[in-house]
This record gives structure tokens, sequence and C-alpha cells, in this order.
């Protein structure tokens, strides 16, 4: 006994279009996401990237006009010798290199006797 159709063949043939629409669409649709999603993400880290170098860049202006007397006094013997009782050898220096940049307000020196010696604008 043949097959009976309960509805038209364009019914059917409707149906599957439709459905074959729905799955081409859905597929077009989650790659279109994809790309988007590493898209956003690449522009991200462009933009991360570019903002990391221009802070490097500001960081380095700052800390570029105090770095020459910070390694000079570093590697300086007076510097070296020094102690909690002679930190005041070191107290010109020290002032050179806190007025050479308006953004430092203070100069830190640690000694290897466990002192230390701050100053400040």
């Amino acid at each position: 006994m043949p097959p009976r159709w309960t509805r038209p063949l364009r019914v059917h043939l409707s149906v599957i279009v439709v459905a074959l629409l729905v799955a081409v669409s859905g597929i077009l649709v989650g790659f279109n996401f994809d790309r988007s999603g590493r898209a956003a993400l690449d522009a991200a880290a462009r933009e991360m990237r570019t903002h990391s170098e221009y802070m490097l860049e500001r960081y380095r202006a700052v800390i570029h006009s105090a770095s020459e007397a910070i390694g000079i006094a570093a590697k300086s013997k007076v510097a070296g010798d020094l102690g909690n009782a002679n930190a005041e050898r070191i107290l010109p220096l020290l002032k050179q290199a806190l007025g050479s940049s308006e953004y430092i307000d203070s100069v830190y020196v640690g000694f290897s006797d466990g002192a230390f010696l701050i100053l400040s604008r």
C-alpha cells in the first residue's frame, strides 16, 4: 500500500526549505559570533598594548630626570661606605636628585646596616 500524504507536497517542501534556512542562518550567526569575539579580543589587545607603551613612556619621562643622579649615588663609594652615622655626606646628592624632577616628592635610601634616610620636599 503506498504511503498516504496527509498534506500536499508543497507544505512538506516548504517545511524543508524553512528548516534549511533556519539551519544555515544558525550556522552563519555562530560563525559571525565567533569572528566578532576574536575581533573584539584582538582590538582589546591592541588597545592594551598601545596604552602600556604610553604609560611606559610617561614613566620614563617622569623618572629619567632623576635616574642619573640616583644611578651615580648607587654606584658611588661615598654612598656605599655610608651608614646611619655618615648619612649627611650623601645629602647634597639626594637634594640634587630631588630637585632634578618636579615629579619626585621624596628620595628614600636604605643602608646595609638596616638604617634608612628619607628626604622629602
